[in-house]
């Protein structure tokens, strides 16, 4: 061994030794809440029994997060416990991105479903990736690591705190990858970083000081979301104080300083839209600002009119950047810090101008008839150099900085590619309760994405939150959430009726509570008791527990809760009445279930303040199941009674009851079913061929919700179906079959007049519906070649065992390159690989054509619907030959070549 590698050895062991005596995570002094990343338990619970409820968006956004292949249980892991190095530049750093989406994914499905083997998937992954020693970045360091950390920290949060399966031995593993070589508040492993000789934290931990705020502001939000699942307060803080703009913790390391020197003429990567900057040294001496503070920090990323540092760049950026500043805001709000507010609520402020600015460009709005233009004269843009001092902000680019060709504004905001909008408006309307006018552009973003695309879906890669009519859209007057407190801390979990709920157990509010979560009249807890930090007036109760005081007329609370089934319900009190005067209503989910009630005094009832007594105040209310509210208001004379608890009992007004319905749908024989008056401990699916139901088979033993899509039917066949559900008293009740045929597979897309089906996707492109056929005329691009691409507007779902036939009819150009792509990836492994069938008919024969995908080449699924987002598209390109353009007569799948052939002659006989 010589002299230069033993020193080399030496250093990283001298390294490890100052680590490892280091904790793996510091002591916190705060108490952090878990799971609390994105989600807190009650969260997830909300998820879960609003799923089983049956009610949208949260229904339909599980639907289709069940369709997609990174939340399936059989999903193939492409890590490996043997491995060490990560090499980011490699095919390897995909794996990564894509196990950790599905470990993600996963995860929520555990949750909702209870089914174990999307708990299993996900520990597996978790393991697949724990022996990380290494990694090695193109250049892009807190961008690489913080890009692909996010949502497997986030599913290790949710694993490990719901899931009882996780051994600690390997949790900890987990642990120890992710700060590798050791966490550390005082010492940086310099050498290691240098040599490429560690993980995600020591790549995140500065952010990045040099370039655009995404990327920085990618690692300090992996830096959050480590430092909740370790339990770190000083990597959390860290995370927290740069996105502030304060200084670093006395006992942490300090932020990068500045400013930086840059040259003083632009480079010629300059255009019209921003001039650039070389930096030539992190700082000058005699100016050094410690903790300096670049553009992550949103102060620096989102500017006073709301313009977003990246803004002058493109257009993705200028979404993806205000998008993470918010999905840390969801964190940092879960863990008690509001920073949504920061600065005047600036990062709605910075969503709302990167939206208008794109969604203006492709729709027009009674206030907005043209697309909007902000410019440095109407004060709506502001020319600026940016905090690293590299890029000096001239004009919004609509293009892709500078590819002046490719045009990104209006693109990923109305395909659905940038799913922020839900969590901005669960946020700012589901828990402040602004006005609509405060998040015009959000609202009207989200009314399109899901006219044109539906429910809110992934977006791109794992960039986004994505999924937000699941994990993120808050039921009505839920601002607050469902808690207990333990040791003056909030403890979240939602409660089921029937059952019990504790009058001072209403909804928390990490701000202001008043007017969100309860109505009090005085300014603080005039009883001093569990919630000193808040308004409501509570106090002992005689028989245990505590009580709520002094209520005085216009006051209310709110509690959050699941009501498990629709059936009726009656509703009690626990009280102790001073005197006759006091009033009572009770309203659910927003309306009113009872009029004023009198709280009942003297008798049988309550005769004293110390005299406790339950009574019934509303029979038989009729309730529909879900997550809802419960508010109670006062009215009559002040201090007239105090409440303890409230109870809700099931009282059904009616017989049992199951009512089963199916849709048949080109992805799957959709059945949903609604029970009346049982409360369900258990439910079975029956399939058969016939009517006999002693003939069926279970098709699924241990369903969850009220809905199931059967993606293992075959085309063309007739299906009846029965749904058996046992409940909690042991007695089963059997639904009336229903009948249903399957179509999954089947595309027949033809072109009439204003079919807005297909359209061109190409910029320069048009398109026109032409004697029921789609008439492209090309644009000419740099090269001086045509082309005219054209995409669908709607999913489609393909299944290579019924319709393995995807097939075009057309006048294509004669010499051109064609291929068929989609957002999940490619058919056919490159251009011009269809099949033809005469001059005007190409097709691919799916079940041997490969599925050229972002992480694999795989194939698509001959035994269930593979599901393509809206996005599909047809490029037609290279265009060499004479033609303007092209026509496209339909778009269909068929069972076989020999039924496409019969099909044309049939046409052609017509």
């Amino acid at each position: 061994m010589n002299s230069s590698t033993l020193l080399t050895r030496l250093r990283k062991i001298n390294l490890l030794l100052i680590l490892s005596v280091l904790p793996m995570f510091a002591v916190a002094q705060r108490t952090f809440v878990h799971p609390g990343i994105s989600h807190k338990l009650s969260d997830l619970q909300r998820m879960k029994d609003m799923v089983n409820a049956g009610i949208d968006p949260w229904k339909t956004t599980y639907a289709r997060l069940q369709e997609n292949k990174y939340a399936s249980y059989n999903y193939k892991v492409m890590g490996d416990s043997s491995r060490t190095e990560l090499i980011t530049t490699t095919g390897d750093y995909n794996k990564l991105k894509f196990d950790g989406l599905a470990a993600y994914y996963n995860s929520l499905m555990w949750y909702i479903t209870g089914d174990k083997r999307h708990a299993e998937k996900a520990v597996q992954i978790f393991k697949a990736w724990s022996n990380l020693k290494r990694m090695k970045t193109g250049g892009t360091d807190c961008l690489d690591a913080g890009r692909v950390i996010w949502k497997i920290v986030e599913a290790v949060e949710i694993i490990k705190n719901t899931y009882p399966g996780w051994k600690k031995e390997d949790i900890d593993k987990f642990k120890a990858m992710i700060v590798y070589p050791g966490y550390s508040s005082k010492e940086v492993p310099t050498q290691a970083i240098k040599n490429g000789d560690v993980t995600f934290y020591w790549y995140m931990y500065n952010g990045d000081a040099v370039r655009h705020g995404n990327q920085g502001l990618f690692g300090y939000r992996g830096v959050m979301a480590m430092g909740i699942f370790l339990d770190n307060e000083i990597m959390y803080d860290r995370a927290l104080r740069a996105l502030k703009g304060l200084p670093h913790r006395p006992d942490d390391l300090p932020y990068p300083a500045g400013p930086p020197v840059t040259t003083t003429s632009p480079l010629p990567s300059s255009n019209a839209y921003y001039d650039e900057f070389k930096i030539t040294a992190p700082f000058a001496p005699d100016k050094k600002i410690e903790d300096y503070g670049y553009n992550e920090a949103i102060e620096n990323y989102i500017w006073e009119t709301g313009q977003g540092q990246e803004t002058s760049r493109d257009q993705g950026h200028a979404v993806l950047g205000v998008s993470i500043i918010l999905t840390i805001c969801e964190m940092a709000w879960n863990q008690g810090d509001d920073i949504y507010s920061f600065l005047n609520n600036r990062p709605l402020k910075g969503m709302e101008y990167a939206l208008r600015y794109n969604l203006s460009y492709k729709y027009s709005f009674p206030d907005q008839p043209k697309p909007w233009e902000p410019t440095e004269q109407s004060g709506e843009f502001i020319q600026r150099k940016d905090r690293s001092g590299r890029w000096l902000s001239k004009a919004p680019n609509p293009y892709n900085g500078n590819d002046l060709n490719r045009l990104t504004r209006g693109v990923n905001v109305v395909s659905g590619q940038t799913p922020i909008e839900e969590l901005v408006l669960g946020h700012y309307q589901g828990r402040l309760q602004m006005k609509d006018d405060s998040v015009k552009w959000t609202r009207r973003t989200l009314d399109i994405v899901q006219k044109e695309t539906g429910v809110e879906q992934g977006g791109f890669d794992v960039d986004h939150p994505g999924w937000g009519g699941l994990t993120f859209h808050r039921p009505k007057d839920c601002a607050g959430d469902p808690c207990t407190f333990v040791n003056g801390r909030p403890v979240f979990a939602l409660p089921t009726i029937p059952g019990k709920i504790e009058a001072e157990d209403f909804d928390f509010f990490q701000t202001k509570a008043n007017g969100k979560s309860y109505n009090d009249l005085t300014p603080t807890n005039t009883g001093g008791k569990y919630r000193t930090g808040e308004s409501v007036d509570i106090s002992t109760c005689p028989t245990g527990g505590y009580q709520v005081v002094n209520i005085q007329p216009g006051e209310w609370l709110n509690y959050t809760v699941n009501i498990p089934i629709n059936s009726a319900y009656d509703v009690k009190i626990n009280y102790a009445a001073a005197n006759s005067n006091g009033k009572i209503k009770v309203a659910f989910d927003g309306a009113d279930k009872t009029t004023w009630v009198n709280v009942p005094f003297g008798g049988e009832s309550s005769t004293a303040a110390t005299d406790f007594k339950t009574v019934t105040i509303a029979k038989q209310i009729p309730l529909s199941a879900g997550v809802q509210s419960i508010r109670i208001y006062f009215d009559g004379a002040a201090n007239a009674f105090t409440l303890n608890n409230i109870q809700i009992e099931l009282n059904p007004a009616g017989p049992k009851k199951v009512v089963l319905k199916a849709k048949e749908t080109k992805t799957s024989i959709q059945l949903d079913w609604t029970m009346e008056n049982i409360l369900a401990k258990s439910q079975k699916i029956y399939r058969g061929t016939t009517l006999d139901f002693k003939a069926a088979t279970v098709l699924e033993d241990n369903v969850s919700g009220d809905s199931f899509n059967d993606r293992s039917c075959a085309a063309n066949v007739e299906y009846y179906y029965w749904v058996a559900v046992t409940a909690v008293d042991g007695q089963e009740q059997l639904s009336l079959p229903v009948k249903a045929v399957s179509h999954i597979g089947l595309v027949d897309d033809c072109f009439k007049e204003d079919n807005k089906l297909w359209v061109v996707a190409t910029n320069g492109a048009s398109s026109e519906i032409v004697d029921n056929a789609l008439k492209v005329i090309f644009t000419t691009m740099e090269n001086g070649k045509l082309r005219g691409d054209i995409k669908r507007n709607a999913e489609l779902a393909l299944h290579a065992g019924n319709y393995p036939i995807l097939a075009f009819k057309g006048t294509f150009p004669e010499v051109a390159n064609l291929q068929l792509a989609s957002n999940l990836g490619t058919f056919g492994n490159g251009s011009n690989k269809f099949k033809k069938m005469g001059d005007n008919v190409i097709y691919y024969d799916l079940s041997t054509t490969p599925f050229v995908s972002k992480e694999m080449n795989s194939f698509i699924s001959k035994t269930e619907a593979t599901v393509i987002p809206a996005g599909l598209s047809l490029k037609v390109a290279d265009v060499t030959s004479t033609e303007e353009g092209y026509t496209i007569c339909w778009v269909k799948t068929f069972k076989s070549v020999d039924e496409l052939k019969a099909f044309l002659k049939s046409e052609k006989s017509n």
